[in-house]
């Protein structure tokens, strides 16, 4: 793709926390037709509040499938549309976009799960309900949290098996994770257990916190899983999973939107 270091710079001026410079880069190549930074300006738009843009620049975004580098920053300009769709209440504006892109489909292989996305995306946008926050977390299955509990005794029956803390804490995380228990992560935060240092695994335990409307605990997990996160792609500026979560999101009051948008992160935060 052409800009490719002009994308560059500009995903740099943003991890440094020049959110103001990186805003004017990536404008101008988003005027120049750039897909990629139509992706970017939609999660830097979405940590300023401004989801008037930010569903101008996902509709770009969404239109164009094979417009960014990796389809998760394409999932993610999904789940950021949906949220956008629900602050400015503007249903229908996406509907366009999100039809063309499953014609693309009709075409394309889909290998990773984007059409479903795309209907999930379609789905909400026509129930047009304020009150109902897109599904980004899955529900977990019946017996779930007891599984999980045995997979704990499991693997601490020994633990000589973790030559770190941290590992350890890490291992019981992704635990409750893949099991997709709350709950569980709850267990493993109250008796003491680390925040772990995965990024995925934090996110997990930070949302668990918000879901217990344990909001403060949550933004210290945030604040620590951010020094964990690193883009893998020149239109991804910030984690995306704070604002998008159901209740994540909760825990993002403006300031603290603008105290991730202005700490150094991703390589420029190592």
């Amino acid at each position: 793709m052409e800009g490719l270091k002009e994308l560059e710079e500009a995903q740099r001026l943003a991890l440094a926390g020049n959110a103001d410079d990186a805003e004017k880069a990536f404008s101008a190549l988003a005027k120049a037709g750039s897909t990629p930074a139509a992706a970017a300006l939609s999660t830097l738009y979405a940590y300023v509040g401004d989801w008037e843009r930010v569903l101008g620049h996902a509709q770009k975004a969404i239109a164009d499938p094979e417009g960014t580098y990796t389809f998760n920053v394409y999932s993610d300009v999904i789940r950021l549309a949906a949220r956008a769709a629900r602050e400015t209440r503007q249903w229908s504006l996406l509907s366009e976009a999100v039809g063309e892109a499953l014609l693309h489909f009709v075409e394309v292989d889909d290998e990773i799960g984007l059409v479903d996305e795309l209907e999930d995306l379609r789905e909400y946008l026509d129930l047009a309900d304020p009150n109902r926050v897109f599904p980004t977390v899955s529900e977990p299955e019946i017996g779930a949290l007891e599984e999980f509990r045995e997979a704990v005794r499991e693997a601490t029956a020994d633990d000589g098996q973790f030559d770190s803390p941290e590992e350890r804490s890490e291992h019981l995380y992704s635990l409750a994770a893949v099991y997709e228990v709350e709950e569980g992560a709850l267990e493993l935060f109250d008796r003491g257990e680390p925040v772990p240092p995965d990024f995925e695994a934090a996110v997990f335990l930070a949302g668990a916190l918000a879901s217990a409307v344990r909001y403060d605990e949550a933004w210290n997990v945030v604040e620590r899983a951010l020094l964990e996160w690193m883009p893998v792609e020149v239109s991804q500026l910030a984690p995306v999973e704070f604002l998008t979560h159901p209740t994540l999101q909760l825990v993002m009051a403006p300031d603290r939107c603008g105290r991730i948008l202005h700490t150094p992160r991703g390589s420029a935060g190592q």
